[in-house]
């Protein structure tokens, strides 16, 4: 029995190398699979991050361009506007009634322009109330700042964003009685949503936002590039492009 043992003790031998070597090339394959299924898992928890972090991009942007619309809601269904078109329809003249009403609405605006911001910084450069026939009746702000021609149905509130002015401006109907009597007009700076566009220790953008076509709309003044054209869009939300006039409209 012993010296079957080692007979065959003896015919393994030369085989130790071979089996040693096999060993460590199964090890190896191991420890290859599990360091190719770490860096799988790595890239798939960095591109899940990323996704959070775009919607949560969009989320924010699209809470503000949502608080834009709504305040110009608010505007237009203040009491002061209320006021005004109740001394209207009683015949009242600008100078005989109505002026004490339009104070009364440009003080509403100028609070609103003075003291409403986002981030540290005003929240709009111009307020404006037009009346039916699209007569600026108040206005106040910078008054070079434009407002645009509304798109859509002009009974519902709307946001434009103007890309070559860089400016968003959000129009909300002003309705007594189911009929629509004028209409309430903020408008913002696009650079206002700069914030939300990240960049590293040396100021450089980590982060673009671009429209529909591939152009940058921030970080500001950035030229376009195939990296950043050919990169992944982060569009506004429920925002569609009017290419003609390079406006963009809220759904």
């Amino acid at each position: 029995m012993q010296s079957s043992l080692i007979r065959f003790s003896r015919s393994l031998a030369p085989r130790w190398l071979s089996i040693a070597a096999g060993a460590f090339l199964l090890s190896m394959f191991f420890l290859i699979g599990n360091l190719y299924s770490s860096q799988v898992e790595l890239r798939q928890n960095a591109d899940a991050r990323l996704v959070s972090i775009g919607e949560a991009r969009a989320a924010e942007i699209s809470d503000f361009l949502s608080e834009r619309r709504q305040a110009a809601v608010r505007l237009a269904g203040s009491e002061d506007i209320a006021n005004y078109f109740s001394n209207l329809d009683l015949g009242m003249s600008v100078r005989y009634g109505l002026f004490a009403n339009l104070a009364a609405i440009e003080r509403r605006f100028q609070a609103t322009l003075d003291e409403e911001k986002y981030q540290g910084q005003l929240a709009y450069l111009r307020l404006a109330f037009f009346d039916r026939n699209g007569i600026a009746q108040v206005d106040v702000g910078a008054s070079s700042a434009p407002t645009l021609s509304p798109t859509g149905n002009p009974a519902e509130p709307s946001i434009q964003i103007d890309e070559k002015r860089r400016l968003i401006v959000a129009s909300a109907p002003v309705l007594q009685k189911g009929t629509m009597r004028g209409a309430v007009e903020t408008v913002s700076s696009l650079n206002l949503l700069a914030s939300l566009v990240s960049t590293n220790d040396l100021g450089q953008p980590n982060e673009f936002l671009l429209g529909d076509d591939g152009d940058v709309l921030l970080p500001v003044e950035r030229e376009r590039s195939p990296i950043v054209a050919h990169g992944r869009a982060l569009p506004f939300p429920g925002v569609r492009k009017d290419r003609e006039r390079g406006t963009f409209t809220r759904d």
